[in-house]
This record gives C-alpha cells, sequence and structure tokens, in this order.
C-alpha cells in the first residue's frame, strides 16, 4: 500500500494483491493499515481511486464502506475513466 496525507484527508496512491493471494484477507488487512494511519494523522476521510473497468476492486471497496464521488476521466490514463471513492469517520 502507499499512501499520501494532506489537510484533506489521507490518499491511497495504490494497494495491490497478487492474484494468487487475493481471498486471505489481505487487501483488507492493507486497507484497514491505511485508514489507521489516516486516523491517527487527524484526516477525516481516506479517499483512492478504482479503474471504472476494475469491478471486482470496486465491490471490495464498496463493501469496506467506501462511497463514489465522481467519475473522473483521464486522470491516470487518457481514455480510461477513474472512480473516486471516499470513506469518511
Amino acid at each position: 500500500v502507499h499512501l499520501a496525507q494532506d489537510t484533506e484527508g489521507g490518499y491511497v496512491h495504490d494497494l495491490a494483491v497478487f492474484p494468487s493471494a487475493q481471498g486471505q484477507g489481505l487487501g483488507a488487512r492493507l486497507l484497514t493499515h491505511a485508514e489507521d494511519a489516516t486516523r491517527r494523522a487527524g484526516s477525516p476521510a481516506l479517499y483512492l481511486f478504482v479503474s471504472e473497468f476494475n469491478t471486482k476492486a470496486q465491490t471490495f471497496y464498496l463493501h469496506q464502506g467506501y462511497t463514489l464521488l465522481a467519475p473522473v476521466p483521464d486522470v491516470v490514463k487518457p481514455g480510461n475513466t477513474e472512480l473516486l471513492l471516499r470513506k469518511c469517520w
């Protein structure tokens, strides 16, 4: 997991689990670690982008309590749309 902080909240730059290790709770543990670090830093929320085509990751984040804020085209790669998600506490 690669995490950044600012006054608006934390931002997950990258969170990845090898396909062979998926389904074992590793992604949830990494995300919980990022959320805990963000809370300790005094940030009110954690933000992340997930690719519109990555429905498996979208489902994962929604089940972890994230909400969709907006689709954002061309932010990561021209021609692709990313979905901006946020979890507040």
